[in-house]
């Protein structure tokens, strides 16, 4: 963290990097940052409740749902619950 509490975060490639931009764009994401975030602000360990994954590989909501084995009908809640800000998921292929 730079001073003042802002997160940093620091990848060894390019891909990681992107594939963890990719993932903060997924459904599952979202809903775990939605627990804590209660405010404009990512200094106060919002992010802490996000695990933190290989990045070296590419996450979608498929893919975390069975990684964390969450069952259909918590799957159904959590798109429910959050909203489609931007066609986030039409534009990760998440169109639900």
């Amino acid at each position: 963290n730079k001073p003042g509490g802002v997160p940093t975060f620091s990848f060894a490639s390019d891909i990681e990097r992107n594939n963890f931009l990719y993932y903060l764009n997924t459904d599952f994401a979202r809903f775990c940052l939605s627990i804590f975030k209660n405010n404009p602000q990512l200094s106060r360990g919002e992010l802490d409740i996000i695990p933190w994954l290989d990045f070296t590989k590419t996450w979608d909501d498929e893919k975390l749902f069975n990684h964390f084995d969450i069952n259909k009908e918590t799957q159904d809640y959590i798109r429910k619950f959050l909203p489609d800000y931007y066609g986030i998921r039409k534009k990760n292929g998440n169109a639900a």
